[in-house]
């Protein structure tokens, strides 16, 4: 009975023994399959782990390859760099060259073109010294060659040029002037190769220039009193006054005479508008005076603070300029009657003229100072000294290009507007003193 348990026990002993050992057999073949996974885990991460490598030595390869490239890039970048700054300064000094050039030739140019007209200067000379039936001709001639010999660096004592102007001032001279009337001329007026006058005694003289004769003489039979003062407004009209201080207009052509009553001293101006509507005066009365033409009568009193030693009436037929013996230049204007202060000094205006282009306004005073006044620049002056006595009248050619004085001390002086640095013509032997002046056309008649 023992033994059969025994043999029992040992036969249990035994299938628990072969349970283990398939258990471990088991376990073993696990093992194995792991140690085979891990195997092949391993050999793929090697598989990677060496193409990683070699991307990465691919990748080196590339870098190093680019490196290269931007290698050569960079020589070739700074080979071309080199060349651009080469070419450059090549094409600096060809441009310095060609400025060089262009300087020469400039230079021969200017050099040619003064040359050009200090010639044209010298053939001016020789022109103004020849006759022509217009003196004032060889005047303008005398003046482009002066302006040309300055502009141009030409020698300042030239003496071709100084003969020309001496010439020219010869000719111009009052000795030379033309006799038109015994008496005492009160105002003259030039229109081509006509010369009007009124005398004195109240005659009225037409004379041909080109001929030097007296074409007719006709008194205003109506006047017996001496004249004082005369001024033509146009052609062949004129306003004078006698020594009584009786104003009257007078038309040359229709005989027409008219008494202007309102005026109670001398007058010192005359002057018509263009559209022959109305004509205005002012004098020592204070007052200015707008007549009508056709019937003459004062529809218009302008009352200022001093006696009014000159006027001009602008050729835009609105603007009166009056200049007052305390030194003020006053804007009037005539369709408002509005009074605007221009300029103001404290010694007399005795002389207005306005430019024919309008651009200045020209006063000149009692102490020799002229004023130019810019009409597009709110009246600023220039301020020149141009005698030692009083600016008596003033007149502006045509083309606003000279400028003529007539002072106190019987001295007429003529200047260049586009040069006033320029020392002016004179006229100096005046023996009387001048009472009208003024340029008509191309002449200058005092």
């Amino acid at each position: 009975m023992s033994e059969k348990k025994v043999a029992t026990k040992q036969k249990l002993l035994a299938e628990e023994q072969t349970e283990v050992a398939k258990h471990q057999q088991q376990l073993a073949l696990a093992a194995n399959k792991t140690a085979e996974e891990q195997r092949i885990i391993a050999v793929q991460n090697e598989q990677q782990a060496l193409f990683a490598k070699a991307q990465s030595d691919s990748a080196r390869s590339l870098a190093e390859q680019m490196r290269l490239i931007a290698d050569d890039k960079t020589i070739l970048a700074k080979t071309e760099a080199e060349k651009a700054l080469a070419e450059k300064k090549a094409a600096d000094e060809q441009r310095k060259i060609a400025e060089q050039q262009k300087k020469i030739a400039l230079a021969a140019s200017d050099s040619a073109k003064t040359l050009s007209y200090l010639a044209i200067s010298q053939s001016l000379c020789f022109k103004a010294t020849q006759k022509f039936d217009d003196s004032q001709l060889n005047l303008l001639l005398a003046l482009q060659a002066y302006r040309f010999n300055s502009n141009y660096g030409g020698y300042s004592r030239d003496a071709v040029l100084f003969n020309a102007l001496k010439y020219t001032q010869t000719i111009a001279n009052p000795k030379n002037g033309i006799a038109v009337s015994p008496n005492l001329i009160g105002s003259a007026y030039v229109s081509g190769n006509n010369l009007w006058a009124l005398c004195k005694n109240a005659e009225i003289i037409q004379y041909t220039i080109s001929t030097k004769k007296i074409n007719s003489k006709k008194p205003i039979k109506e006047i017996t009193i001496p004249v004082k003062y005369a001024f033509f407004i146009s052609e062949s009209e004129l306003v004078f006054q006698l020594e009584d201080k009786n104003l009257f207009y007078f038309n040359i052509l229709s005989g027409k005479l008219m008494l202007l009553k309102g005026h109670t001293d001398f007058i010192r101006f005359a002057a018509r508008d263009k559209n022959n509507e109305f004509i205005v005066t002012g004098g020592r009365d204070m007052t200015v005076r707008i007549w009508k033409t056709s019937i003459g009568e004062n529809f218009q009193t302008i009352k200022l603070n001093d006696r009014i030693n000159a006027g001009v009436l602008s050729a835009n037929n609105t603007d009166l300029f009056v200049g007052l013996n305390n030194g003020e230049v006053i804007k009037i204007d005539v369709s408002t009657l509005k009074q605007t202060k221009v300029s103001a000094k404290n010694l007399p205006v005795f002389a207005l003229c306005e430019y024919p282009d309008q651009s200045f306004l020209a006063a000149g005073y009692a102490d020799g100072e002229l004023r130019l006044f810019d009409s597009n620049n709110n009246f600023k002056a220039k301020n020149l000294n141009v005698s030692g006595s009083g600016v008596r009248f003033i007149s502006v050619n045509a083309g606003s290009e000279l400028l003529a004085i007539c002072t106190d001390d019987k001295v007429i002086k003529i200047f260049d507007l586009k040069n006033l640095d320029k020392n002016p013509s004179v006229i100096s032997d005046f023996n009387q003193k001048i009472l009208h002046f003024r340029f008509d056309g191309s002449k200058l008649t005092a």
